[in-house]
């Protein structure tokens, strides 16, 4: 395909998008969302785009760098410092 073909135009388009969706649904997990509450917040803030599958929030969620609250406590037996 070439990239200045309308196929080709049309493939970066939507490769656009999709990332963009993508970053946004990530976004949201890592804030706090649950992946549920995020495609709510998603298809309320883009009310014309698809609704958000099953499949994306799987995938945003696996790109999602893990919070702090998820990240292992340390040694067994270590007193917490803060």
């Amino acid at each position: 395909m070439e990239d200045d073909s309308p196929a080709g135009v049309a493939y970066a388009s939507l490769a656009r998008s999709l990332r963009r969706r993508r970053a946004e649904l990530i976004e949201l997990i890592e804030a706090g969302a649950a992946p549920t509450e995020a495609a709510q917040r998603y298809q309320r803030d883009h009310p014309f785009e698809p609704l958000v599958s099953q499949e994306e929030l799987e995938a945003a969620r696996a790109g999602a760098r893990p919070r702090d609250r998820d990240a292992p406590a340390g040694p067994a037996g270590a007193v917490p410092r803060g």
